[in-house]
């Protein structure tokens, strides 16, 4: 996945239950007691994102999104974020966070 720098993005996170690994866990509130979201910018030490309503969407399915803001893009290089919550699987993604107008020159739609 790609992310402009400074821009902010929503990101997938998909949540299976650790006991079969493939049933999904819905109902998973922001705020909901084992939940915790982290991300690492390039160079830098993982750290925990604290999370607001709005930061955290369930989509379906055991789908959800995290919002990431300005502060967390704003290093160039891999973004790696990962989820954690009890009784499921941790997820984790990658981002590569390049200058603003770069995905546009080198994908043009």
């Amino acid at each position: 996945m790609r992310a402009q720098r400074g821009i902010a993005i929503e990101v997938p996170v998909v949540l299976l239950s650790s006991d079969d690994f493939k049933t999904a866990k819905t109902g998973v509130a922001y705020n909901a007691s084992g939940l915790a979201v982290y991300i690492r910018k390039a160079g830098g030490t993982a750290a925990a994102k604290s999370l607001a309503s709005d930061d955290w969407e369930e989509v379906g399915n055991g789908i959800y999104t995290v919002a990431l803001n300005t502060t967390d893009t704003n290093t160039l290089g891999c973004l790696i974020y990962w989820v954690t919550y009890s009784g499921s699987l941790s997820y984790q993604g990658v981002i590569s966070v390049e200058p603003i107008g770069t995905a546009d020159t080198l994908y043009p739609m």
